[in-house]
């Protein structure tokens, strides 16, 4: 696996749509909230909509997240000085954990690593 950053890409144009495109096709997507960035977790929807099992969420184990994403499982790490990763080969060995059992699942299998969808109750 290669990693892709949208925001490092030095193409012209608005970022939005390559960085949708990318998130919906890719087989894996690794999202990090320890900054809290709200686009960050539009994303996380969009990866988690489009491929629920092949999203892996970290965050600095000091994060304090929103209500909705705090339940959700993700990959705790401690934060070096800097705003590095301590132990970041420890962190890469687990994202990497994950990302196998994604890959392996059966597509019609119960594993999922994002939350299950909702349900759409009929109206009227």
């Amino acid at each position: 696996m290669q990693p892709l950053r949208a925001d490092g890409e030095m193409e012209g144009g608005i970022i939005h749509k390559p960085v949708f495109e990318r998130l919906i096709l890719c087989e894996y997507a690794v999202a990090d909230l320890t900054a809290a960035n709200a686009n960050v977790f539009y994303e996380l929807g969009i990866t988690y909509a489009a491929r629920p099992r092949s999203t892996v969420m970290v965050c600095s184990d000091k994060s304090r997240l929103p209500f909705d994403v705090a339940p959700l499982r993700g990959i705790p790490y401690k934060l070096a000085p800097g705003s590095r990763p301590a132990e970041a080969e420890g962190v890469r060995a687990v994202i990497l954990d994950h990302l196998t059992q994604a890959r392996d699942a059966v597509p019609d299998s119960s594993y999922r690593n994002s939350p299950p969808p909702a349900r759409v109750l009929p109206t009227g």
